[in-house]
């Protein structure tokens, strides 16, 4: 099995350098190139195609380079891509001011042994970072999710998606970098106290429950809370997830906060758990759709506003486009030579097995099915390609 190329995304809207610079990589060979001609379709692309190298031009008419690269930088799933700044100045400009997020800068025009010489360092200064320890939480996280899908059939791809639209709303409504983590690990394990609900309670439609369930079934919210608040590395996401029944106009439970007063990541949490209930119903267009319009009825009243528009962003941008592309979960017998990764694929433990992108062949997929004899993975595996 080869090992995945470096992946380099040009962000750039001058016609003769993208030109010239996809001339000088593709000569080099070893490397997969992606473009993009605007700054917020260089952002949508990197969200998508997980880069390795940004090259990034530092005037552009929607966002300039250095926007960009804090946009990218701010992104959980993004932070360790390295960014190159590309600018038309001379001198100064590539000095520290503009570097104080781009991790290189180059005067156009580039010359192609310092594009690759720069490019090159990058990659093996981001495979050191690889080598350094993981957060030892995350094969822990990854337990949890199981363990909860044991008790909620779908439940970890579930948390895989509430994990990403979180992210990514959170960047969209403006919650502090230090604060998005946090939010990201309680979508993902929210909802961990559904292990202590009655098993008729845990598959039934939230929008269609009595108001006796309704109250039963939003208490798991406090088991979750319970089990999370013991340790002190998930306390703030345990703290959001405490929130995440409350509704905007302050009938929610269990403190009956409104509005402003609901933790903002709280109130995400609120509008994600009701939209990505039903997996089937977020992956079909027409579901999708009837589902956002009746979470819209309750704007201003169960959720905030805001987060229903932000959400509705996020399927535009994100899971309309991915779909579109014909990403799809698929179970493990059903992979076939041929597919290609729809996302990285992590070992239940936390480690990266295969890159997004990468194509299947017989060797992969054994490759998959002895991890999987041995460590089962419990999410789908997204790809793209022949059915």
């Amino acid at each position: 099995m080869s090992a995945a190329q470096p992946r380099i995304l040009l962000v750039e809207d001058d016609t003769v350098t993208v030109r010239l610079l996809t001339k000088a990589l593709e000569s080099a060979g070893g490397f997969e190139l992606r473009t993009a001609h605007t700054g917020n379709q260089g952002l949508s692309e990197a969200l998508r195609f997980r880069p390795d190298v940004i090259l990034g031009d530092a005037a552009m008419p929607d966002m300039d380079g250095a926007e960009l690269c804090r946009r990218i930088k701010s992104e959980p799933a993004l932070s360790d891509t390295r960014f190159v700044l590309l600018t038309s100045l001379t001198g100064a400009a590539c000095g520290p001011t503009q570097e104080i997020c781009a991790d290189g800068c180059l005067t156009k025009p580039v010359r192609a042994d310092e594009l690759l010489s720069l490019v090159r360092r990058l990659l093996q200064e981001q495979a050191v970072d690889a080598r350094r320890p993981e957060d030892p939480s995350e094969p822990f996280v990854h337990m949890l999710i199981q363990l909860v899908d044991l008790a909620d059939a779908g439940s970890a791809d579930k948390a895989l998606r509430r994990g990403a639209a979180a992210e990514w709303m959170a960047q969209d409504l403006g919650l502090s970098p230090e604060e998005r983590p946090y939010l990201g690990l309680a979508a993902r394990l929210q909802a961990i106290g559904k292990v202590g609900l009655p098993a008729r309670l845990v598959r039934v439609e939230p929008l269609d429950m009595t108001a006796a369930d309704w109250s039963a079934y939003c208490r798991y919210a406090v088991i979750s809370y319970s089990l999370l608040r013991h340790l002190p590395a998930f306390l703030p996401a345990a703290s959001l997830v405490q929130h995440q029944f409350e509704n905007w106009d302050g009938s929610g439970f269990p403190s009956h906060l409104q509005k402003g007063m609901i933790p903002l990541g709280s109130r995400l949490l609120r509008v994600l758990i009701d939209f990505f209930h039903d997996l089937k119903q977020v992956t079909d267009r027409d579901l999708r759709s009837r589902r956002l319009d009746r979470l819209q009825r309750k704007a201003g009243v169960a959720y905030d506003p805001n987060a229903l528009q932000s959400l509705g962003r996020y399927v535009h941008e994100h899971l309309d486009a991915g779909l579109a592309s014909g990403l799809r979960c698929l179970r493990i017998e059903d992979l076939k030579a041929g597919m290609k990764l729809g996302a990285d694929l992590l070992t239940p433990a936390g480690a990266l097995l295969l890159r997004q992108g990468e194509q299947l062949g017989d060797e992969e997929i054994r490759l998959i099915r002895r991890h999987h004899a041995s460590d089962p993975f419990v999410f789908s595996i997204c790809v793209t390609g022949p059915g």
